[in-house]
């Protein structure tokens, strides 16, 4: 700044110096104009791009659409190897459909045909009785006979 005092005291006019401070005003302000902004675009390119109401709404529906057909096509699936389709709200992370279908039919089927209770005493009832074998049994036996076979223990009793 003394410099520019200094022009003034040898002859500058007013005019003349006051077009240097201007210029020199003007320097300083697109100094300060040129890093602000660099730093406003820097921290504009930080900031997430927002995306409008109509692009939120669209990606929304695009990813309900995806999520019926991949229901259908599980549903598709256990149908195809004879499940319950109930089962498709609980499976919907399968990714491979068609395996796990199989798989998982084949899993069902073993549990529910060779993992069932299989009692181990089951007495063999006699299907054929004759006669002969009624007048064999004693009084309990004939109670007994009488409340599972009423209609056959009639018969007999004649």
């Amino acid at each position: 700044m003394e410099k520019y005092f200094e022009l003034y005291k040898e002859g500058l006019s007013q005019e003349e110096f006051k077009q240097i401070i201007e210029k020199v005003a003007q320097a300083s302000g697109d100094k300060i104009r040129t890093e602000y902004t660099t730093k406003i675009k820097e921290l504009e390119s930080q900031i997430p791009q927002s995306k409008s109401q109509q692009e939120i709404e669209f990606e929304e529906r695009v990813k309900a659409i995806e999520s019926k057909e991949k229901e259908f096509k599980l549903i598709e699936t256990l149908q195809a190897n004879e499940l319950p389709t109930g089962l498709a709200k609980y499976l919907k992370g399968s990714e491979d459909l068609e395996t796990f279908g199989k798989e998982f039919g084949q899993a069902l089927n073993d549990y529910v045909l060779n993992g069932g209770f299989k009692p181990s005493t089951h007495k063999k009832t006699e299907t054929t009785i004759t006669k002969d074998k009624f007048k064999q049994m004693t009084y309990q036996q004939r109670v007994e006979f009488a409340e599972s076979n009423p209609e056959l223990f009639k018969e007999f009793s004649k």
